[in-house]
């Protein structure tokens, strides 16, 4: 639905939503993501990170309980994601 909101035929959305859950990160266009806007972009940022989480985390959340925030898992994934991001953007930035 995000996507559709997006901007995207219902065949994209369709396509890019299936490969953003199992975060295989395929497209349907041969320049997969970078010709699609940022927002389409930040759904599939925040999805992919979502669908990489332990799904017993996501069950602990919508019943409520806080302690997936205090998980090892979860701050470990999150912490190396960071991370990756920051080396990712300091490469583009100085190199």
């Amino acid at each position: 639905l995000l996507y559709l909101i997006g901007g995207m035929s219902p065949i994209d959305a369709l396509n890019h939503a299936f490969s953003t859950v199992a975060t295989g990160g395929f497209s349907t266009k041969n320049t997969s993501f970078a010709e699609m806007s940022s927002y389409i972009q930040w759904v599939t940022i925040i999805f992919m990170y979502i669908g990489g989480v332990n799904y017993a985390l996501h069950f602990r959340a919508v019943t409520g309980d806080i302690r997936y925030l205090r998980d090892a898992e979860w701050k470990f994934f999150t912490a190396v994601l960071i991370f990756a991001a920051g080396a990712v953007i300091a490469l583009n930035l100085f190199a």
